[in-house]
């Protein structure tokens, strides 16, 4: 039995952010070959799910590691940001006027002004950088209005509770220094830890958890060696789980940094690259 562990963003999606019927039936052809297929991915359980449109039930590896469910989306193991440390990170990205969303267990809290934001920053960018490539970034952007939760929030003073799991917070920005910054500043906090899924985010989790640490808490619940870790990713936030896999195999259209670590790499997301590994690079369907 191998387990196959496979990114949703630049990976499982293609550029309309659509899951191909393709990809969906070479996943289900896996699994009837008795091996685990789980998706990997800093979206939320129930964003994923959502994109899934119930056509397979399989586990999950959410919010980079934070949250880890089964197949029947019982909760396997949690890691959520301490009370404290939520404040002393949304305090620091209210100050500097930036973007937020909150990962909870059913909702993504987010700056409900976003939008306004992305808009004043682009138009600075674009007077900086004149060659930009102004409706691919402003598409980048729109890109997290779409997920499934996203609730607008105008006061996070108002909504933050100790009782409340946070099991990540993310900010996105145009402005490269302003998140140079950050990254700079929590960069060796005892708390927390933090990824990107492109270069224009920011995404902290609990210190220690990543998409590798939560593939292999996965393949220990199933008894299946790091050797048998299958994984298939294109950002820097898979490097973890790539680090930890027996076989990685890189998106067509991976940054160039994760295809130098592959063992193989298989056609892009727009060509269903999920698809042609599990068909055709690697032994698992029958």
């Amino acid at each position: 039995m191998k387990l196959v562990a496979i990114d949703v963003d630049g990976t499982l999606l293609n550029s309309n952010g659509e899951i191909s019927s393709e990809n969906i039936t070479a996943m289900k052809k896996v699994v009837a070959n008795h091996h685990i297929v789980s998706i990997a991915t800093g979206r939320t359980c129930f964003d994923v799910r959502h994109l899934l449109k119930g056509r397979i039930s399989i586990p999950i590896i959410s919010t980079n590691g934070a949250a880890i469910y089964d197949e029947s989306d019982r909760l396997l193991s949690a890691a959520p940001i301490d009370f404290d440390t939520v404040r002393e990170i949304i305090e620091c990205l209210l100050e500097a006027h930036m973007y937020i969303e909150i990962a909870t267990t059913n909702q993504i809290l987010a700056t409900r002004n976003g939008r306004n934001l992305f808009d004043l920053e682009l138009k600075r960018l674009k007077e900086d950088v004149p060659s930009c490539d102004e409706r691919k970034l402003w598409k980048m952007s729109q890109s997290q209005f779409s997920q499934f939760g996203w609730a607008p929030v105008d006061d996070f003073h108002k909504v933050l509770t100790a009782d409340l799991p946070v099991y990540k917070i993310s900010t996105f920005s145009f402005n490269k220094e302003k998140l140079k910054q950050f990254r700079v500043h929590f960069a060796d906090h005892p708390k927390v830890d933090y990824t990107a899924s492109s270069s224009n985010m920011i995404e902290f989790i609990h210190k220690n958890t990543n998409k590798g640490t939560g593939v292999l808490q996965l393949a220990e619940k199933y008894q299946i060696k790091p050797e048998d870790i299958v994984t298939i990713g294109d950002s820097y936030n898979d490097f973890s789980m790539f680090h930890r896999a027996g076989t990685k195999i890189a998106m067509g259209n991976a940054v160039s940094e994760l295809k130098e670590i592959s063992s193989l790499i298989t056609e892009t997301n727009d060509n269903n690259g999920v698809a042609y590994a599990l068909n055709y690079q690697l032994n698992l369907v029958e």
